[in-house]
């Protein structure tokens, strides 16, 4: 069992050096700095159509203005929320106003720093937040390929 330790840590370094020498992945490096098992295996329990917002928030990318704009979906990279700062992802988890209320809600605050309220954020947080927003629900996003028809229950 050392020997399977020992090789699982090697690897987890590798990936953990590989991973913070990436010069790409701006926005999901901000939102993941390191490796979580626990949230790792919260993240696997979800549904699929669950699974999809949250990656994406992670990532950033998801159905935000800026990542609209990016691809040539959108004109107006800002947030049609509080029109003040570029709609990203993280704009969205963090700091915009329209939000805030219910950013203290989840957290107890009205506006995460990242990395450090990120990384304490419990995927049932994020999940609760992206549900209780209304924001990526399928009344806003319709198209078949992006039914994201998510309820209060999942």
């Amino acid at each position: 069992m050392a020997i399977r330790q020992r090789t699982a840590a090697r690897w987890h370094s590798k990936l953990c050096k590989r991973w913070q020498g990436l010069t790409t992945c701006r926005q999901a490096k901000e939102m993941i700095t390191s490796r979580c098992r626990l949230r790792e295996r919260d993240l696997l329990a979800l549904s699929r159509q669950m699974l999809r917002p949250v990656i994406g928030i992670l990532t950033g990318h998801t159905h935000v203005q800026r990542h609209l704009s990016l691809m040539g979906l959108s004109n107006d990279p800002f947030c049609s929320y509080c029109k003040q700062a570029v709609e990203t992802a993280s704009h969205f988890l963090c700091h915009c106003n329209y939000f805030a209320v219910l950013r203290t809600k989840v957290w107890g605050k009205p506006s995460l720093q990242y990395p450090t309220d990120i990384d304490a954020a419990t995927v049932g947080d994020i999940v609760r937040f992206i549900k209780k927003s209304h924001r990526f629900s399928s009344r806003r996003f319709s198209s078949s390929s992006d039914n994201w028809n998510l309820t209060e229950d999942g």
